[in-house]
């Protein structure tokens, strides 16, 4: 995200046109369907998700932007969400059932979206 100083330890000509070039498209790359956007409308949105009363405990949703939209197929995909839970514990050294804060509450099944 331009303006965020993401490319400070980039070469001279990667960091002009992230940082300058790449801002003046933004309004071409919003047409074109692309998801970026600057820091100002990021922090728009990011308080609105924080602040807007009518937001007061959504959990789970997906948003792009302001807009509501559905996660991935793959998010979806049970027996791929529990192997990515099991490899991602084995990694850190958690026991099977054991969750960073300690023993788990419900099984990891129980916190895939339904389909």
């Amino acid at each position: 995200m331009p303006g965020t100083g993401l490319t400070r330890d980039w070469g001279a000509g990667a960091r002009f046109v992230f940082n300058r070039v790449l801002p003046r498209l933004l309004p071409v790359f919003g047409l074109l369907g692309a998801n970026i956007n600057s820091v100002e409308s990021s922090g728009r949105v990011l308080a609105r998700l924080l602040l807007d009363p009518k937001l007061e405990g959504v959990s789970g949703r997906y948003l792009e932007g302001e807009r509501e939209i559905r996660s991935s197929e793959l998010s979806y995909d049970r027996a791929n969400a529990a192997e990515l839970w099991d490899t991602s514990a084995g990694l850190v050294g958690l026991r099977p059932g054991e969750t960073p804060l300690g023993s788990a509450n419900r099984a990891s099944e129980d916190l895939i979206p339904e389909a």
